[in-house]
This record gives structure tokens, C-alpha cells and sequence, in this order.
């Protein structure tokens, strides 16, 4: 059983997308944890994060969480499969701001 874990920590003002590819005929990526930081040292900004079975901005969501400015977020233990041969975003949804730093990590398996 093959583990990822992908990680999108782009320049401030960029976007964070962290997509691991599709694995296969007859295999499924399976999400078991995500990592999420946003901050912007100018101005509190709420922004969402998606978990997506699929590519960035199309796939069907499988988990949303919004966060604040300064937070960040972990999670194990969970168990999000994707579709057969599909890839899986873990993915900012909103453009950020040019002092804003966004990082997001997808960790899982594939079954």
C-alpha cells in the first residue's frame, strides 16, 4: 500500500494546491490527513480549504473547512476515499492576498 503526502507552500500571494495524481485503473487515492496554515500579516482574511476528489477547482468536495488569519489546522486518522483513477486536491478556493501565505499538505494511501 503506497503512502503520499503532497505539499503546496507557494511564494506569499500565491495559491495553495496540494494534488496527488490519479493512481490508476482499479485503484483510489485515500486522503488520512491534512495540514493547513493561512497567514497574512496585514489585514485578518477568512479563506476555505477543500478537499476535492479530483483536479483543482472541479472535483466533487469530500471535506471544506473555512480558516482565519493565523490559524492553522491538523487532522489524522481520516478516511476520505476517492474515486477509481482519479486525482485528489486539498486546495485554497479564494485568490490570496499579496501578504498572505497559505501552505496545505494531503497525506494518504493508495487502496
Amino acid at each position: 500500500m503506497p503512502f503520499f503526502n503532497v505539499i503546496s507552500s507557494p511564494a506569499p500571494g500565491g495559491i495553495a494546491s496540494a494534488v496527488q495524481p490519479a493512481a490508476g485503473n482499479g485503484r483510489r487515492n485515500v486522503c488520512t490527513g491534512i495540514f493547513i496554515t493561512l497567514v497574512d500579516s496585514t489585514t485578518p482574511i477568512a479563506r476555505s480549504v477543500r478537499l476535492r476528489d479530483g483536479i483543482t477547482g472541479i472535483g466533487t468536495p469530500l471535506f471544506d473547512i473555512d480558516l482565519s488569519s493565523g490559524q492553522s489546522f491538523g487532522v489524522g486518522g481520516l478516511y476520505f476515499v476517492g474515486s477509481d483513477n482519479t486525482a485528489m486536491t486539498l486546495e485554497f478556493a479564494e485568490t490570496s492576498g499579496i501578504t498572505e501565505i497559505q501552505t496545505v499538505t494531503l497525506s494518504g494511501i493508495v487502496i
